[in-house]
């Protein structure tokens, strides 16, 4: 059973689930700050919108898509940001070492500036 399927079995007929995600594509700068200390994945990989709309295909639903930019002066305080809203959880691929303050560092210095802000970039909600 997916998300979407006990969405829709716990809301009442007639009902209204609105729900908000990340797409694939969001979060290029802090990925490229990361990208300064390795080549393993540090943030999640997201959905396309085509299989948010295939998820949703068949279903008395509608999607609307809207691109939201959040400037950053730097990787670090975008990460923050991920940080303050609860975003601590990495799917796959995180490694078993702990970070150091070094390579923290690293990836702040390797990722967004103030000419090149941080973005979290487009939500998808119903």
């Amino acid at each position: 059973m997916t998300a979407i399927d006990e969405l829709s079995r716990v809301v009442r007929p007639g009902g209204r689930v609105a729900f908000s995600t990340l797409l694939s594509g969001s979060l290029p700068e802090l990925n490229q700050a990361w990208r300064a200390i390795d080549e393993r994945p540090h943030a999640n990989r997201f959905l396309s919108e085509q299989a948010v709309r295939q998820a949703l295909a068949g279903r008395r639903a509608s999607g609307h898509v809207h691109a939201i930019t959040l400037p950053f002066p730097d990787a670090l305080s975008a990460m923050r940001s991920l940080k303050g809203i609860g975003a601590t959880h990495l799917h796959h691929g995180r490694s078993p070492a702990p970070l150091s303050r070094g390579k923290l560092r690293t990836a702040a210095q390797g990722g967004a500036t103030p000419s090149s802000p941080g973005r979290s970039s487009r939500a998808s909600a119903r």
